[in-house]
């Protein structure tokens, strides 16, 4: 864009006169531009940051047992890309002409394992709601019957690794 000069040497008074409003009227309209300007450099700053800082990311974690309540829970996902080969977790179902079961089946890194099943249509309903990056809790009885299981899809839950 050439720079638009107003010097005596290459106009006459009035066109110099002319000229200085055309210069003012051209920078009050960009003046005008600027807050325009300004609302879209803060909206990629901010579209930017967002993307830069997109949530929570926890650690990968695998697969927690506890025996005193009677719980297993952990991120299918997650134990997938854990470095080990020991931990799983896994919910599936089961049917046949008489009935469908859930199951559920956690080991840990020590190699303990739970696992529990049931019949009962709630249950049965979260364990087919389950994906291959949930969140998983699930509790048994005595009986290893499952007494309660939670799925939960997680923005923090990574996606499974190859």
């Amino acid at each position: 864009m050439a720079r638009r000069s107003c010097s005596r040497r290459h106009l006459g008074e009035a066109d110099q006169a002319n000229c200085h409003n055309g210069l003012r009227a051209g920078l009050s309209s960009n003046m005008k531009l600027l807050p325009s300007i300004a609302a879209v450099a803060v909206i990629a700053l901010l579209v930017a940051n967002q993307s830069a800082t997109a949530g929570w990311k926890p650690p990968i974690a695998g697969v927690s047992i506890d025996d005193i309540a009677r719980t297993a829970s952990g991120t299918i996902s997650s134990t997938r890309n854990t470095p080990d080969n020991t931990q799983q977790l896994v919910c599936w179902l089961d049917g046949t002409t008489s009935g469908i079961t859930g199951n559920c089946h956690a080991r840990n890194l020590n190699g303990l394992m739970r696992a529990c099943s049931t019949t009962n249509a709630n249950l049965i309903q979260v364990i087919g709601s389950t994906t291959g990056d949930s969140y998983v809790s699930f509790a048994w009885n005595a009986s290893n019957v499952c007494t309660a299981i939670s799925v939960w899809q997680n923005s923090a839950s990574p996606p499974k690794a190859p």
